[in-house]
């Protein structure tokens, strides 16, 4: 079951940032921060709309709102699976909320575009884009919305898709003589001297993997960020592979991939990161757990909408549904001592 403040939550987003050509990205004080469009947030505010709509029948806005954002032109994202990759959960959602075919065709069109440059899709996120870098990051979201194009149009075309990016997981992204998921590698593979390991994306890869019925490889990703990645009834942003906190800050995304873990409970968050008015937020707390004072970013109700109303599964992909799971992965294939 969504939580219950939700569907409030939800309304008063899209109360504040919409505008008659799309959807601010940001809000201060409650009111929306004009500025620059990008595709990767207008894709998941889309998706948002859509999904709340499923969740909230009753509630027209939000399926007005899809509607709007469907029909909105699309924003160039270049050669960021990433970016692209939230477009194609977007479509797919749109498709269970409306069965407009249409929706299906712009996925396949985006899809077998991006094609192309899946081998080098870059390092994905909302930092510093830096030549040469790989990351696991376009290919976890990649998978994502392969899981829901699979799961709302029923096509086995898709699930096919998504194992071959649970193949690319096994024998490129998981580190396999320490078993946790390093944040970048370099152009050859190898993992970058930083050797960055982010505590919100050991989560999220693991639910991914449930789903996907690797239990054994999602268990050890979980237990590492369990053991390590949560101090004071929070998770931290980032550790070493021995487990010594590298960020101490407190982002609300990694927050909220926690809670599906159980590791973090949704009165905490809402405690510590949601403002007085109840709907918007902090997008993260300092070393010491001081709120950053900075605008709210509107792309986190994506994460806030999958972890507070996707349902028994906790994905977005499954909030509707069930799937049967992959035949699991040999627990001989997977590194046990992490």
């Amino acid at each position: 079951m969504p939580e219950p403040w939700l569907e409030q939550v939800g309304l008063e987003w899209l109360r504040a940032i919409e505008e008659e050509d799309g959807f601010a990205e940001a809000v201060i004080g409650g009111a929306a921060v004009r500025g620059p469009r990008t595709g990767v947030t207008q894709s998941r505010l889309g998706y948002c709309w859509s999904h709340l709509a499923l969740v909230f029948p009753e509630q027209k806005e939000f399926a007005g709102a899809a509607e709007k954002s469907f029909r909105l032109p699309p924003l160039d994202s270049g050669a960021r699976v990433y970016d692209h990759s939230f477009f194609l959960l977007f479509m797919a959602w749109y498709f269970r909320l409306t069965g407009d075919r249409g929706a299906i065709e712009r996925l396949r069109e985006r899809y077998s575009a991006i094609t192309a440059f899946l081998g080098d899709a870059g390092a994905g996120g909302f930092g510093e884009q830096k030549p040469g870098i790989r990351s696991h990051n376009p290919y976890m979201h990649l998978l994502e919305a392969l899981l829901a194009a699979f799961q709302n149009t029923g096509d086995e075309y898709w699930l096919s898709e998504a194992k071959k990016m649970v193949n690319l997981f096994f024998t490129r992204l998981i580190d396999k003589p320490t078993g946790p998921v390093f944040e970048f590698r370099n152009a050859d593979w190898s993992i970058a001297p930083e050797r960055r390991l982010e505590v919100g994306h050991q989560f999220e890869w693991a639910s991914l993997l449930s789903e996907m019925g690797e239990d054994s490889a999602a268990a050890h990703l979980r237990e590492f960020a369990l053991q390590h990645g949560i101090e004071d009834g929070l998770a931290i942003n980032s550790v070493t592979e021995e487990g010594v906190a590298t960020d101490r800050s407190r982002l609300l995304w990694v927050q909220t991939e926690a809670i599906r873990s159980g590791a973090v409970s949704w009165s905490t968050v809402r405690e510590r990161f949601f403002h007085a008015n109840g709907w918007s937020w902090y997008n993260r707390l300092d070393a010491d757990g001081a709120p950053v004072e900075e605008p709210s970013n509107a792309r986190l109700l994506y994460h806030v909408m999958t972890a507070g109303g996707a349902g028994s599964s906790g994905r977005p992909a499954f909030a509707s549904g069930t799937f049967t799971k992959m035949k699991p992965r040999p627990a001989s294939t997977i590194n046990p001592g992490i």
